[in-house]
């Protein structure tokens, strides 16, 4: 996927038309605050807003009609978006300190947006191919939201309410889904998908409990929610077409 994807990206710079028509605006209202970006396409479009102090936005596009808005307000907090490809879009806002946010979009109409509000958060979003979506909203301090996708039409929802908590989420495949709702502290959820057509959605309220849940195959489906504290779930389906409900309070 990544190699047809740069192939396509090094075709249009034959066409001559890369190296025009780019735009940024970029504003910062503070002390010791820095931004770097650069831009080498057709029609890319950035846009950063850093209102504090010490906050750090780096941006690189590479295509064309990419799109990116990075807002940070409060102190110390870090963004990255790196972009290779067509019609890709990423948005980032971050409120409060210490937070680090990431995208890496390689390929075609992908969208990312990560929302942090808080101290010491991280989200972390990589997506390689068509049409893949990432939402991640953090309200707290010291959440982890991890999101991997490979393939066409994939999709990961991450909600974190609270402190300590985190949530991976990978999928290598087509159409799979992936949400993971967090509202507590010292919760993982970890949902790991190869194949196509899966889902796995994971609630979490309380504190201290973990799911893990893994799908090899086709069409397969997990609903997992655990409240209260310190459940343990471990869920694995290989095949295709299994399904598996769990729930767990105290």
């Amino acid at each position: 996927m990544k190699k047809l994807v740069l192939s396509a990206a090094v075709a249009m710079m034959s066409i001559g038309a890369f190296g025009q028509a780019n735009t940024d605006l970029t504003v910062q209202l503070g002390s010791s605050n820095w931004a770097e970006v650069d831009q080498i396409g057709f029609e890319n479009e950035n846009m950063i807003l850093q209102v504090g102090d010490s906050n750090e936005a780096y941006v690189d596009q590479l295509g064309a009609w990419n799109e990116n808005s990075t807002v940070q307000l409060g102190i110390s907090n870090q963004a990255y978006v790196d972009q290779v490809g067509l019609g890709n879009s990423s948005e980032q806002l971050q409120l409060g300190a210490l937070n680090f946010a990431s995208t890496d979009q390689t390929g075609f109409l992908n969208s990312s947006v990560q929302q942090q509000i808080g101290v010491g958060n991280i989200a972390m979003s990589t997506q390689d191919g068509i049409l893949n979506e990432v939402r991640q909203d953090q309200t707290g301090v010291l959440n982890i939201a991890i999101a991997s996708q490979d393939g066409m039409f994939n999709d990961i929802d991450q909600e974190q309410i609270g402190m300590g908590n985190l949530a991976i989420a990978t999928q290598d495949g087509d159409f799979n889904t992936n949400i993971q709702f967090q509202d507590g502290a010292g919760n993982t959820a970890i949902g790991l998908q190869f194949g196509d057509l899966n889902t796995i959605d994971q609630w979490q309220t309380g504190t201290g409990n973990t799911a893990i849940d893994i799908q090899l195959g086709d069409d397969n489906f997990a609903y997992v929610t655990q409240s209260g504290d310190d459940h343990m779930h471990t869920g694995v389906q290989i095949g295709s077409s299994n399904s598996m409900y769990i729930s767990q309070s105290n």
